[in-house]
Formats: C-alpha cells, sequence, structure tokens
C-alpha cells in the first residue's frame, strides 16, 4: 500500500509519525512523511522519505512562550498562523497525494490532509495523542486551561468551542474543499476523517464513559480505534559521558525538562533548583531544551545538559519534571517513574491531572506559576508515589507501532 503521513506541529507531533512511518515501511509499504521542513534532517536519519511543508512551528511556539500571551490571545494567534499555512500545505499535499495513494494519516494541527484525501477518494485517518477533540462531560475542550471543572461546565464550553470553531474555522477550510472540488464541511468534525487513532496508552487514560452516547449524537464524528502511543526508538542519539559520570556518581537524580516548550527564564529554574537540592539534598538534571540562553551551575548535585534520549535517561532517575507533553509523558509512564507536570497548555493540563488522579505523580503546576515551595512540595508528593508508578507503569504490553500498522492496512 501507499501511505501519506502528515504532521503539522512540534517534536510531539511528528516524532510519532516518524515511528509510524518506519513501522509501514518494515511492512512492506511506500511511505511518505510532510512536515515541516526543519524535520527533514531527522526524517533522513530515519531512512523516511520527506517533504517539507508549512513553517517552524516549533519555533512559533517559543515565539508565544516569550510574549506571555494568554488564552484568548494564543488560540487567535494560533487561528492566524493556521490559515496563513493551510493554502501552503493544501498545495504541497495536492502535489504529493495522488490517485494511486491508498491512505493518508494526518497529526497534530493537520486540516489540509483530509481535505485533499477526500478530494482524491483515497482513505484517511487522524492520529489523536490525546481525547481532547472529542466532546465529553469528563474533561473541557483542549484551549480550556482549567482541570476538574463541573461537569455541566464541561457539557457547556463544548457547545461553545463548537459555535466557535464554526465561525472560525469553517471558513478557513471551506474554500480549499471547494476549490479541490469536495463539498464545503457544514460541522466541525465533517473536515476529520472518519477513521482515527487513540494514540495513548491506556493505563493513561481509557475512554470517556459518554464517547459512545457523543458518537452516536454525531454521525460524522471520527470512529477511533485504540492503537497506543507511537514511539520512535531514539537510535541516533546517545547519553553524554559527562552526564553518565553525574549519574554515576551519587543516587538517582530528578529530571527537570520542558521539552518543545522553551523556557523564557532559564536562569531562574536553574536557580530555583540549585535552591530546593541546598534544602533537600536532591540531585537534579536540567534540560535545556528549546532555551536560548545558556546556563551553567557550579554545583555538583545539579547537571545542565542540552537534552538527552528519555528512554535511556528517565529508568536512572527518581522522578520526572516536564511540560505534560504527551510524547514525554509516555516516556515516564514507560520508565516507571513518578512525575510532576508543569503545565504550559494544550493538552499538557489534561495529562498533569490524569497523572495525579491516577496516583503516579504530584499535583500539576503551571509554568507561569512555578516557585521553588510549590515545585518541592508536589516533588514530595510524586516521590512518595515511586512505588506505585513502578507498579502501573513499564513498557506497553503491545507496540502502539504495530497495532497501527495493523489497524490501517486491515
Amino acid at each position: 500500500m501507499k501511505f501519506v503521513l502528515s504532521a503539522i506541529g512540534s517534536r510531539g507531533d511528528v516524532h510519532p509519525m516518524l515511528a509510524l512511518a518506519k513501522g509501514l515501511r518494515a511492512a512492506g509499504h511506500q511511505v511518505t512523511l510532510v512536515a515541516a521542513p526543519t524535520f527533514a534532517e531527522r526524517a533522513a536519519q530515519e531512512d523516511v522519505p520527506f517533504v517539507g511543508a508549512g513553517r517552524d512551528i516549533q519555533g512559533w511556539i517559543n515565539e508565544q512562550l516569550k510574549k506571555g500571551l494568554g488564552t484568548v490571545k494564543v488560540f487567535r494567534a494560533f487561528t492566524e498562523v493556521w490559515r496563513d499555512d493551510l493554502a501552503a500545505t493544501v498545495d504541497v499535499l495536492a502535489d504529493v497525494i495522488g490517485r494511486d495513494t491508498d491512505h493518508v494519516v494526518c497529526a497534530g494541527a493537520d486540516a489540509a490532509g483530509p481535505q485533499v484525501a477526500l478530494a482524491r477518494g483515497c482513505a484517511s485517518s487522524f492520529v489523536f495523542y490525546a481525547p481532547l477533540l472529542f466532546p465529553s462531560r469528563e474533561y473541557p475542550p483542549m484551549f480550556i486551561p482549567w482541570e476538574g471543572l463541573p461537569q455541566p461546565l464541561n457539557v457547556g464550553l463544548w457547545h461553545l468551542s463548537d459555535v466557535l470553531l464554526r465561525r472560525l474555522w469553517l471558513p478557513l477550510i471551506n474554500p480549499h474543499r471547494v476549490r479541490l472540488g469536495a463539498p464545503p464541511a457544514r460541522a466541525v468534525f465533517e473536515v476529520l476523517p472518519e477513521r482515527g487513532l487513540f494514540a495513548f496508552d491506556e493505563r493513561l487514560y481509557g475512554t470517556a464513559s459518554d464517547l459512545d452516547e457523543v458518537l452516536a449524537k454525531n454521525p460524522h464524528m471520527t470512529r477511533p480505534d485504540r492503537v497506543g502511543a507511537l514511539v520512535l526508538d531514539n537510535a541516533v542519539e546517545d547519553i553524554d559521558p559527562a552526564l553518565v559520570a553525574f549519574l554515576d556518581a551519587g543516587p538517582a537524580p530528578i529530571y527537570v525538562g520542558f521539552g518543545s516548550m522553551a523556557d523564557v527564564t532559564p536562569a531562574r529554574t536553574l536557580a530555583m533548583l540549585e535552591h530546593i537540592a541546598a534544602r533537600t539534598g536532591w540531585r537534579f538534571v536540567l534540560a535545556q531544551g528549546w532555551s536560548e540562553k545558556t546556563v551553567h551551575s557550579d554545583r555538583d548535585d545539579v547537571f545542565v545538559i542540552e537534552g538527552a534520549p528519555h528512554e535511556r535517561l528517565f529508568p536512572r532517575c527518581a522522578a520526572v519534571v516536564h511540560h505534560g507533553g504527551a510524547g514525554t509523558t509516555h516516556a515516564a509512564l514507560f520508565a516507571g517513574k513518578p512525575m510532576v507536570i508543569v503545565a504550559h497548555g494544550v493538552d499538557q493540563g489534561f495529562w498533569g491531572r490524569r497523572v495525579h488522579t491516577l496516583g503516579i505523580g504530584g499535583p500539576p503546576l503551571k509554568k507561569n506559576k512555578l516557585r521553588a515551595q510549590a515545585l518541592e512540595k508536589s516533588l514530595r508528593v510524586a516521590l512518595a508515589c515511586a512505588d506505585e508508578a513502578a507498579r502501573v507503569g513499564g513498557p506497553p504490553a503491545q507496540s502502539g507501532v504495530a497495532r497501527a500498522v495493523e489497524v490501517l492496512t486491515r
């Protein structure tokens, strides 16, 4: 079969699709991955055919973090960027997706792929890294920054979200559908494929109690198959020898890193960890990730790195403090380590609440309100969850990639 995989977003959106691409190629299928040009090098390292489309979403996210925008302004800014990139992405995919394409698989913020697939008459699926595009009384829509709301309020917010998205997004998408020869969509879920993949581990979240009810009321809504997390085996990175020496020199440290969310105040974060280390005797590994400013600690109990493969580093840590991206959350789960999620936005607060509710992590925090006292308090709860995190966590029973390949090719 001939597949086109399209992922618009950050590393957390694209790397799982790279994993899926490798799995499909290993099963003998033809695959082309479409994503931002910044991922071309990594795709080449994984020997996955690649076509660039759209802008560097990672860089855009970091710019918004620097500006410190609130939820409404971020949503508005994202809609503008999405609108500007949509036409260009449609044109690229219209060239890549031919009449001989069997299946288009989309992820992240890709709204172009399903429209081109519909016009070309080929099958399509959407990969969901969290359940938050499916209305439920159990949680609010993705862009709502509050968790644990009363169920009637969640229902009301979903109705409001539907009205806003129909008014804001359908007018942006429908002209492209018509240009491609497809009918205009009348409901938000009509712009997504009929098939979907729930690409998150059932131990973190099963199925909303009202999902069947929601699907019955919405005939155009995507029907999801659960496959589990799509994990990219990181064969191209290793742990720096200096980090290995630090790990060997004392008790297991606490990892702190915010992944694709740039830390715009890295010096303050470092000072906070040094303060906690001096108070508690804990050791820390601070991953700077996408931060633009380089920091360095003179203490022998705080080690600063640019980054390291999670699957190699996390098993050697006592706990994991991170931004709550689905990929990092699953990496900590698979390592069997307790965590503290410091949410920046989107689905991160949802995962923070789930981790705490499951008893495998401390109370979730927000990055813009992160203080030493709150982090230390949440870490004490997390460290007390170590046994439960080890019991609940560990590698998945079945490879999410293998299951996804099975579903997509049946």
